[in-house]
């Protein structure tokens, strides 16, 4: 603590400082509360003492993050396994519990604990398998979703899209199946009564 000197008259006042840099356990505990003790001599040699306390609480902002990757640059045919990482990170200011990650095309992702701390990451990974329709479409696009819950229930979310293109050759198109023509319809001519023969 600082003060600007080390004396007062009666009646007198000074202010003094000190700082303090929150640590992890002040997020856990949601606030630091601290004391501030001051000492005096009075001229008769005693001794006068104060105390004052503060609380300080934590505004929670829990936050998320997610940065996928993928294990191939691109692919070249139908059933080319993909594997897909995530990194998660607790972006927030307080910790967050039931962490996953799931994925438009490969579903749910494994990872290897569903708790983060304030900073902390983890790596999830998922695998999928291309199709004929990736093949045909020329790409593969798909979305990793990153959820997390903090100490107040609040859900916190994040994304991340990779696209890994097709660069194989595309398959050659069956030619369109002739069409049989239409048969003609039969004609319908009228037919002449039948002439009447005298004699």
């Amino acid at each position: 603590i600082t003060c600007p000197h080390t004396a007062l008259d009666a009646g007198d006042h000074m202010d003094c400082t000190a700082t303090y840099t929150t640590q992890q356990s002040d997020v856990v505990a949601g606030d630091i509360h601290n004391t501030a003790d001051v000492t005096g001599t009075a001229p008769d040699g005693s001794t006068v003492t104060d105390d004052d306390d503060a609380t300080v609480t934590l505004t929670p902002k829990p936050d998320i993050s997610v940065v996928k990757t993928a294990s191939a640059t691109s692919f070249t045919e139908a059933g080319k396994e993909i594997t897909y990482t995530y990194r998660v990170t607790n972006t927030g200011n307080v910790p967050l519990t039931d962490v996953r990650v799931t994925d438009d095309k490969a579903g749910m992702a494994t990872c290897p604990q569903t708790t983060l701390a304030v900073g902390e990451h983890m790596d999830c990974t998922a695998t999928y398998t291309t199709t004929a329709a990736d093949v045909a479409a020329g790409r593969v696009t798909n979305v990793g979703t990153a959820t997390g819950t903090g100490p107040n229930g609040e859900e916190v979310k994040a994304d991340s899209t990779v696209t890994v293109p097709f660069t194989g050759t595309p398959p050659t198109p069956k030619p369109p199946t002739p069409t049989a023509p239409a048969p003609t319809p039969p004609s319908h001519h009228p037919i002449a009564p039948p002439v009447p023969v005298t004699g």
